[in-house]
């Protein structure tokens, strides 16, 4: 009986010695740095995970320009698929950009000569001679140079 029971633990002790040899799972434990990467949109992130790593910035959702100012006396233009409502019929008129309508591209014509006509005059403003037209003009008609007052 004895016999067997220091066999026993003579087999314990040497399964105890194999466990501790054998590299028995450790907790590792990470600890970052408490730096901060500040992204193109103005938040911040912090690092993670097991190889400190910085967390993705968030997705940057461009928001389309409308009701961005346009016209008025610098000749502000419009960004691709907008174009410029101007709040009046002057020459220097500001306005805000709108989404624009298929339609809008296609309703005016290219003038024959390089200049429009434009002098005032008594009666309403000449259709070639809205800022409207004279922005389409200059960005759809090549020999177009502008209007003439």
């Amino acid at each position: 009986m004895k016999k067997n029971l220091i066999i026993l633990i003579i087999i314990a002790i040497l399964a105890t010695v194999m466990y501790v040899i054998s590299g028995y799972p450790k907790t590792q434990i990470v600890v970052c740095t408490q730096e901060a990467l500040i992204c193109p949109d103005g938040s911040s992130v912090a690092r993670r995970g097991p190889k400190c790593e910085f967390s993705p910035c968030p997705t940057i959702v461009k928001k389309p320009k409308q009701g961005k100012f346009c016209g008025g006396i610098a000749g502000i233009k419009c960004p691709d698929g907008f174009v410029c409502k101007y709040s009046g019929n002057y020459p220097d008129a500001g306005g805000t950009c709108v989404k624009k309508t298929p339609s809008a591209s296609t309703k005016y014509v290219c003038p024959e000569n390089e200049y429009v006509d434009c002098m005032p005059g008594p009666g309403t403003v000449k259709p070639e001679c809205r800022p409207e037209y004279l922005q389409w003009a200059q960005k759809n008609c090549s020999n177009f140079k502008g209007a003439a007052y």
